[in-house]
């Protein structure tokens, strides 16, 4: 069932794009992913409080997104270098 991807809000678990893409996602950007989505929600409304997956993240905003989730944003340190 379509309601197991989502919370109670209507937010989805499982995202495609990075975390970014879908909360700056307008009506109309990309028409294939709108047509093979059931009730797209835009704005930070689109992704459930405990997302699962995001692709397409690389490892700088990994860490970055880890440190907000877990609370450790004044000690997280990134490397330059990828």
């Amino acid at each position: 069932p379509l309601n197991l991807t989502r919370d109670h809000m209507g937010g989805e678990y499982f995202h495609p794009f990075t975390p970014e893409m879908h909360v700056n996602f307008k009506k109309g950007g990309l028409q294939w992913y709108e047509a093979c989505s059931f009730q797209i929600y835009y704005g930070y409304r689109c992704c459930a409080q405990f997302a699962v997956t995001f692709h397409y993240v690389q490892p700088p905003l990994m860490r970055r997104l880890y440190a907000l989730l877990h609370n450790h944003c004044p000690l997280i340190v990134e490397n330059q270098g990828g």
